[in-house]
């Protein structure tokens, strides 16, 4: 036979192969000679997808190093990790625009956690008892920090207060962990939106204090005891003031009020239903984040006490006032384990953000 046409299979099998064989010269994470299901050969054979991959693995490997986070943020991103690839990756199957999209998602979830494990690190280290000797405070905390150094029983309670919160704080989740300790560094800016008439900024400062210290040890008694959920039927709902922020922006709050007379537990977003004019049900006009332009609720929601003693409770809603397109969305809001809408916000133009219930003693702290 001639050695030409010997050689045609040889040459259009390796051509075949070459086809068909997982291209490892892309960054992918993992040896693509060891692809087995779908989701792992369409990121073989699509670079965009390897691409992103390879970034998601450098960015857990970051977030999974014992040099750069702590044991509860790793514990965190390894769990994320884990639960995505089972639940959101591989059930894309081959589908690549589904895996673009999950790894996306995923991309920008880890990248939050970087933040917010710097944040929280950050926030760790922060003392909210002030330094009365010391001028080099930053301009939001100044306000506490002349009103507590000139009262020795509120300077003492401040103190009470950070003890009890540490411990606290070793007992929660690391989702709440973060939460707690970016709340805690936070209360000194309470003072901030307070009145700044002498008197009136001084007896703000002082009822933020005495209603921080029953929050944190509320949220103790919670953790100890195991709170059953509050009753639908206890609590009512009344708008708050509209924080405009300029730019066509604004944050209204809704306090929260406990009617009952036994200690139980709220926790988690508000539901938020969103219909357009015609009635039908819109539901990607509502995000539930504890960040908008008003709000930097960091880590997941924490169970918040309610009682006949401390009885409040708030959440958000931020609504940019222009968008484009506009929408004429009627958004109706009711509370976690209830189907009873509490209000009503008509003619909305644009997609919504509510944040989670929260302390009440995070209000003048969390919002700005």
């Amino acid at each position: 036979m001639n050695d030409a046409k010997r050689m045609r299979p040889v040459v259009l099998g390796a051509f075949l192969w070459l086809m068909i064989a997982p291209r490892t010269g892309w960054p992918q994470s993992f040896d693509c000679h060891h692809a087995e299901i779908d989701a792992e050969w369409a990121i073989c054979s699509t670079p965009e997808l390897a691409e992103l991959d390879e970034r998601l693995a450098a960015t857990y490997k970051k977030l999974s190093g014992p040099a750069t986070t702590s044991p509860a943020v790793r514990n965190e991103a390894m769990r994320l990790q884990q639960a995505w690839l089972l639940g959101r990756r591989d059930m894309c199957g081959g589908n690549v625009g589904c895996l673009v999209k999950a790894y996306r998602d995923m991309l920008g979830a880890l990248s939050s956690m970087q933040i917010d494990a710097a944040t929280s690190i950050e926030a760790a280290k922060r003392s909210i008892v002030p330094r009365c000797g010391d001028s080099s405070v930053p301009l939001t905390d100044a306000a506490f920090k002349n009103v507590v150094c000139s009262d020795q029983h509120l300077f003492d309670t401040v103190r009470q207060i950070e003890n009890q919160a540490r411990k606290v704080q070793s007992r929660l989740k690391p989702s709440w962990r973060l939460a707690f300790v970016t709340q805690e560094a936070a209360f000194p800016q309470t003072a901030s939106q307070c009145p700044q008439d002498k008197e009136k900024l001084a007896s703000c400062v002082a009822k933020a204090i005495a209603q921080r210290i029953q929050d944190v040890t509320d949220l103790a008694i919670n953790l100890d005891q195991s709170l059953p959920e509050c009753a639908p039927s206890e609590l009512s709902v009344t708008k708050g003031n509209v924080g405009d922020g300029g730019m066509s922006q604004a944050l209204i709050t809704y306090l929260i009020k406990y009617t009952g007379t036994s200690a139980c537990s709220i926790r988690g977003f508000p539901k938020v239903l969103a219909d357009d004019a015609k009635g039908k049900s819109q539901p990607t006009f509502v995000n539930y984040s504890g960040r908008t332009y008003f709000t930097n609720l960091l880590g997941a929601p924490l169970p918040v006490t309610l009682s006949q003693k401390n009885n409040m409770a708030w959440f958000g809603i931020y609504v940019p006032t222009a968008c484009d397109p506009p929408a004429d969305i009627s958004v109706k809001v009711s509370l976690p384990s209830s189907s009873q809408l509490l209000n009503a916000m008509q003619s909305v133009n644009c997609p919504v953000t509510v944040t989670p219930i929260e302390m009440i003693s995070t209000l003048l702290s969390s919002v700005y």
